[in-house]
């Protein structure tokens, strides 16, 4: 039996640049976060790609930030959620889509 609620469902993409990108995903309900990173390696001169995914399920009133950083040709991605009273971040474990359990 297949519930809806831990279904991969394609949302969408988001480009990511130089600047801060927002982007508004659902709370208190789970979402898998994929991130996907392509380009050229120099050494070799082909094409290398990463990719870091994540089940998340936002709570209501929170906010959350995820930084992603290059360097030495690797991605590193850390997601933080930010307490809405103090300010204060923590950095949210990244769990499989495998830990989505049915309502």
């Amino acid at each position: 039996m297949h519930s809806l609620y831990c279904q991969k469902n394609y949302r969408g993409s988001v480009k990511l640049g130089n600047t801060a990108v927002n982007v508004g995903i659902p709370a208190d309900q789970p979402s898998y976060l994929v991130f996907e990173f392509s380009g050229r390696s120099l050494p070799t001169r082909g094409s290398a790609s990463s990719t870091y995914a994540t089940l998340l399920t936002p709570r209501s009133g929170h906010q959350y930030d995820v930084d992603v950083v290059y360097a030495d040709e690797m991605y590193s991605i850390t997601v933080y959620e930010r307490n809405p009273r103090s300010g204060l971040r923590r950095e949210v474990e990244r769990r499989p889509f495998s830990a989505c359990k049915a309502n």
